[in-house]
Formats: C-alpha cells, structure tokens, sequence
C-alpha cells in the first residue's frame, strides 16, 4: 500500500501502533539531514497546527527507542537479506512491515536484553541497522529516489524478545556485545518489593487520567478530532497498563486494571491506597495527570461506584432477597435520559408530526436500552418509560391545545398501539439474566 494514496496519514501512521509515538516531520523526498533535530521532538511539536500540516504533507519520521513507547525497527537494505531474514524469524512476518526504495524496515517491539543502536554488516559490507534509542525511520511519504514509502504489512507492530531473533549466517554487527535491559516505564531498584499474598475484602481504585489533547477542532492535517483524541488515550492507557503489569503490581497487589479509553478501575484484593499511590507514579513518569476530582476508592460490597454509565456494587434478587455484587444502570444516566426525552418534547418541537417525533423518541430509547440491559434494569426502564409518557401527553396536549394531563385525550393504547412509542417495560422479557 503506498503511503502516499492513503487518507488522513497521520492518523493511519498513528494507528500502526500500540504506544504513542512521536512523529517527525520532514520533507517531501528527505529521510534525514541538517534543519531539524529528531531527538527534540514533543507533544508540544505535534500540537502545533503548522507542524500537523508538515506532517500530512511531507514525509514522515517516527522517533524510536523509549520516546516512543520501545518501539524498534531492523532496517534492512536489500530485498534478499529481507527474505532470508524473514525466513529465520516467520513470527516477524506478521508485524508491522515497510520499505523505501529497497528492502524493508521490519517494525516491533522488543523484550528482554535490548542492544543499543548500531549499523548491521555481512562479510564486512553493510547489510542493515538495528535502531532504537537515538534513531528515527521514515515510514510515510516519499523517499529520495522518488518512490513513495510502502506499507508491506499493516499489522500493528507486536511485542517479541530479542533474544530470539536470528540473523543470517556471516550478519554482525558490534552493538550486540553492549546491552541495556529496557522495561518501560521503569522503576527504582527501593521500589521493588516481594510478592505478598494478601486477603483482603475487595477495593476499588476509580480513576480518570488526563490524557493530553495534542489535536484541536482546528486542526490541520486531515486529522479527525474526536478520532485521533480517543486513539491517543487508548494509545496512553495502554503504555500504562503494559508498565503495570511488567512491575508485577498485577499480582502483587491482587490489583487487576479494567478500562475503556482513559476511564479504569483497579480492582484490589490487596492494599488499593498502595495500588493507587502505584498507579501515580507510573502516570508521573508516562507524564499524565490523574483528575482527582474523578478519582475515588471504594470498598465492595459496602459501597459502590458508577463506571462506564453503571453502578457496581451490592444488588439484591427480587425472588429470593439474596445480596449480591451486581451492575444497575446509574441515577445519573437515568437522569441524562430523561432530560434528553424532555429536550425532544419541548415547546419548539411542536411543528413536527406526533409519528415523527415519537419516531426520534424510539431511536434514542432502543439505543438506551440495547447499552443498559445488564443486571436489574426493570426499575430503570419504567422510570423513563413513565417519564416519557408523560411528557409525550404534554407535548400531545399542548401541540392539539387540549387541556388537562392528557391521561384520557391519549392513554397507553393510543402512544404505544396508534403512534408506536417504543415500550420499554417489556423489553425485560428478551433479557434473561435481567427478569427482576
């Protein structure tokens, strides 16, 4: 695939990754040289609308090594050395692969004992370079001889040890006798504790980080705000969570990490004011702000907590009064919907057709209830349902100046049988695992 066909590149280039890495801006037809210094390149360079727009329109570089979240690559200078290269390692064949002119840069990120940087030679003629730290490869645009940079494979890039990489017989290189040991993030020798078994009822660490906004609405680039923002915040996260578990939090603590995008939970068996005080050092070090205010410890089954529009904690069965630690969808996004309900029924809506609006009003109620339809949701469902009949008959009564609640100018047949409003009590009936 030539990078140069390819829409909104540096979201594209940006999705090739499971870290964040920083991309370098180049012109068209360069790969390197004098005028700008890879090494300096920040979040604060990709925020610029100027440089985004460099980015999209001239070649594109992307620093290695730990700036980039330990991503690696092993340039390769001819089409046969790739082959046999490939050959000795199929894993490899399916990460992320590209090439300029000749050859191909074989992309992924590796474990264990990392060689520093250093040029590749067979039988004393060079071969390839291994680049991490200190390294830059240009992966999108056009290269010197004029052919556009390819994209061989587009597998996102994958983790492998270094350690079982193979050359071809008669490949050295010097770099391999100096090596450095990389975990990112890492930690300090006083920070490493045994493993202690501890049983503990479970807590819970609530949590929101700052993902930073590199890409306004004003953008340049081609770039897609909302798209492009929700990338990076996975692309944080998960540098977090790999950092988590590479320190061994995981099991020390008993401590298991669930998110979506920037919002997660820690779920402890073990100390969560230690997991928490964890958590914050490894998003000082990657850089990010946790926000506070949305940041809670809770203790199950004796509290709860709202994630991801829920509330977890303690439920009870309607048959038979057991307690148990369930989900229920949470107050506020009971609320939310009915206010959404309340701004479709207004005043100003009146100049549209009863089948009409009540054919708005079902697309957000089935799309509401399609999300929230695990646990007890009974009580939920006919909170709204009755929240929208009720103000469907306000919006009846006034549209058709009739006085009154509306209760006998339009009664449960005539909204749910004659305009179809969508029945929400009843959609508990599909939902076996939510008949309370």
């Amino acid at each position: 695939m030539k990078t140069t066909e390819i829409k909104n590149i540096v979201s594209y280039v940006l999705g090739l990754f499971d870290t964040l890495v920083l991309l370098v801006a180049w012109p068209s037809g360069i790969k390197g040289g004098k005028g700008v210094d890879f090494r300096k390149v920040s979040l604060k360079d990709m925020a610029d609308p100027e440089y985004r727009r460099k980015l999209a329109e001239g070649n594109i570089g992307v620093v290695q090594g730990e700036a980039s979240g330990g991503i690696a690559s092993i340039d390769i200078d001819d089409d046969q050395g790739a082959d046999e290269f490939l050959a000795l390692n199929p894993d490899l064949k399916e990460t992320l692969r590209t090439r300029g002119a000749r050859g191909c840069n074989v992309w992924f990120y590796p474990e264990g004992k990392v060689p520093r940087s250093g040029r590749l030679k067979r039988d004393g003629k060079p071969w390839g370079e291994w680049r991490f730290n200190g390294c830059q490869t240009i992966i999108a645009g056009v290269h010197p001889s004029g052919s556009p940079y390819t994209i061989l494979c587009a597998t996102p890039a994958i983790r492998h040890p270094f350690d079982r990489i193979q050359f071809p017989p008669g490949v050295t290189g010097r770099f391999i006798h100096s090596t450095d040991t990389f975990v990112p993030p890492s930690i300090t020798p006083e920070e490493q504790t045994t493993e202690q078994q501890i049983h503990r009822p479970q807590s819970v660490v609530l949590c929101k980080p700052l993902c930073p906004s590199v890409y306004s609405k004003e953008g340049n680039g081609g770039l897609d705000t909302e798209t492009v923002e929700t990338l990076l915040a996975n692309l944080y996260m998960r540098r977090f969570i790999l950092g988590w578990k590479q320190q061994g939090w995981e099991k020390r603590l008993g401590a298991h990490i669930v998110n979506y995008a920037d919002d997660f939970v820690i779920l402890c068996r073990g100390s969560a004011q230690e997991a928490q005080e964890r958590m914050q050092k490894i998003m000082k070090v990657l850089k990010l702000t946790v926000n506070e205010k949305k940041t809670k410890t809770c203790q199950l089954p004796e509290e709860s907590f709202d994630f991801l529009g829920y509330t977890i904690g303690r439920c009870y069965s309607t048959r038979t009064g057991r307690a148990y630690l369930g989900t229920r969808p949470a107050k506020k996004r009971i609320q939310r919907i009915c206010a959404d309900v309340s701004e479709q029924t207004q005043r100003s809506r009146q100049g549209k057709q009863a089948v009409d609006l009540v054919a708005g009003l079902n697309r957000k109620l089935r799309g509401w209830a399609n999300y929230f339809c695990l646990g007890p949701v009974s009580k939920a469902y006919r909170a709204v349902g009755s929240h929208t009949r009720q103000r469907l008959r306000h919006w009846l009564c006034r549209k058709h100046k009739k006085a009154g609640t509306g209760m006998r100018a339009y009664p449960d047949e005539y909204l749910y049988e004659t305009l179809g409003l969508f029945r929400l009590e009843t959609q508990t009936a599909n939902l076996p695992w939510a008949k309370t």
